[in-house]
């Protein structure tokens, strides 16, 4: 198989915001989001995705992925390259495996920086916002309770 179809599947996962590329250190093309590896060529042979057993499990019952022979074990999946249809097919794996990149990333982020910054980023639905609210409003009042303790447990004196 020519190299077609590889280059297709890089320049479309290139331009995905934040991923970039490295050598697997096999002889393959390895991307990555943030510092995580989220996949990887071997070539314009076949790619390897690593996915949650459960996934994994899924795509191997539904013919989109195979077992991957190295570590048959594991959450990692194997898909051939043998024509251009595979091609689409890659590109849709790499996909799921990056939005599960992006959102791991989002999450972390969240825990990083606080559930204020994090509601500043959009990251938390409105319950959470209006939960987060509510704890910000009892922390002052209890804050504000305290001062005033220490206050009126000065006057004491």
């Amino acid at each position: 198989m020519n190299g077609e179809p590889p280059m297709a599947i890089e320049r479309k996962v290139e331009s995905w915001p934040g991923v970039t590329t490295g050598d697997t250190g096999r002889s393959g093309l390895q991307f990555n989001y943030g510092l995580v590896e989220f996949e990887h060529l071997h070539g314009s042979s076949f790619a390897d995705l690593p996915f949650p057993k459960k996934v994994r499990d899924e795509l191997i019952a539904s013919g989109l992925a195979s077992v991957h022979d190295p570590l048959p074990n594991s959450g990692w999946v194997h898909r051939r390259i043998d024509d251009p249809g595979d091609t689409e097919a890659v590109i849709e794996l790499f996909r799921m495996n990056y939005d599960r990149a992006r959102a791991r990333a989002k999450r972390r982020a969240a825990q990083t920086t606080g559930p204020r910054a994090a509601s500043e980023k959009g990251l938390l639905n409105e319950s959470a916002k209006a939960n987060l609210d509510e704890f910000a409003w009892r922390a002052r009042a209890l804050k504000a309770g305290r001062e005033e303790a220490a206050e009126s447990f000065g006057a004491r004196r």
